[in-house]
């Protein structure tokens, strides 16, 4: 069983060929959380000669969220009010609601429900 989609058919291969599946497997990783999967498949990508952001998730790259709206994003996922979001932050819950706002624009999303579903799409 293959973790990382496209890791092993990546060596002795165009590199051309198995990024695709390992953005996707990427993604899906950063999206389910699983952060050292999705470490391990932007370091595939590197090797494979893309220019990877790793200093956020992919979902994140994908909509073009700020390192700091990718925090709230992921902690309103996760079902977190946005009190407890700011408390966690630093915060206030109105800024907090203010990145949210922000967020369901550039995802297309209506609401927070939605979030962990535009985050694996």
């Amino acid at each position: 069983m293959r973790a990382v989609p496209g890791a092993d058919g990546r060596r002795g291969t165009p590199p051309n060929a198995a990024r695709p599946r390992l953005q996707r497997a990427r993604e899906l990783f950063g999206a389910l959380g699983a952060t050292a999967w999705e470490r391990r498949a932007a370091s595939e990508l590197l090797a494979a000669g893309e220019a990877v952001d790793t200093s956020r998730p992919a979902w994140a790259e994908r909509y073009d969220l700020t390192p700091r709206e990718a925090e709230v994003t992921r902690l309103a996922a996760e079902g977190l009010s946005n009190q407890r979001i700011g408390w966690q932050l630093g915060m206030s819950h109105r800024t907090v609601a203010s990145h949210l706002s922000r967020v369901f624009a550039k995802t297309g999303v209506s609401s927070r429900k939605h979030l962990p579903a535009a985050l694996r799409a």
